[in-house]
């Protein structure tokens, strides 16, 4: 990785609970980016998710640190701590059921940014409708497994959320005053492989999630 690059950008997995999905996407992306600075934030696991980050820690210091949490705040509000607690130009998020598989995507981000200060985002751009359900035309926002963002502009829109989509309300906000969501076929470099964690413990939105998801089913 570029010097250059990796001084602006921390790279961060939100993990609840998958010890195997976290060592797996720490591990795949550290063999393409050992020195890239990491943060792992921890949503309140406890064990045996605990003791791995301690050794993974061990395995790849000082490049990697890990930041717990005593409770699970669920992804959009750990997101939205990181993005707080942020020092870097950038962050870079990756899901825990991600994979790296190629090196190159965080210099060529970097790349992008550097053509305009419009830019806020990076990453693959999908659209939604208003419930957060993939759609061909409505709010256009970046895929959460994968994305980079601009921190200085962060706290202007509204803050990632505990929502299904916990991005949607946020990039409609960036995208309403004017800021740009830039697509980079990141997926060619990171294998999402999906519903890893929501897959196992759910959204935590109980009876909601479940209403909104079969009003849009019936498409209302």
């Amino acid at each position: 990785m570029r010097t250059s690059s990796a001084k602006r950008i921390t790279v961060t997995f939100v993990h609840y609970k998958t010890p195997d999905l976290l060592e797996r996407a720490t591990r795949s992306f550290k063999s393409f980016y050992p020195e890239a600075p990491t943060v792992i934030f921890d949503n309140g696991s406890g064990q045996p998710s605990i003791d791995l980050i301690h050794h993974l820690i061990e395995k790849y210091a000082p490049s990697l640190q890990a930041n717990f949490s005593d409770r699970n705040l669920y992804h959009g509000p750990a997101m939205n701590r990181i993005m707080q607690l942020a020092t870097t130009e950038f962050v870079c998020f990756l899901d825990t059921d991600t994979e790296t598989r190629r090196g190159g995507f965080l210099e060529a981000m970097c790349d992008i940014f550097d053509k305009s200060d419009r830019i806020y985002g990076v990453g693959r751009v999908a659209t939604v409708n208003s419930r957060g359900f993939a759609a061909p035309r409505g709010i256009r926002v970046l895929v959460s497994a994968f994305m980079m963002l601009r921190v200085r502009y962060y706290h202007l829109f509204p803050p990632l959320e505990h929502h299904g989509l916990p991005v949607m309300r946020h990039f409609n906000g960036a995208v309403a005053r004017g800021y740009e969501l830039a697509d980079f076929p990141v997926d060619k470099y990171v294998h999402h492989f999906g519903r890893g964690t929501a897959g196992r413990y759910g959204y935590g939105l109980g009876l909601e999630s479940k209403i909104e998801f079969l009003l849009n089913k019936v498409g209302l």
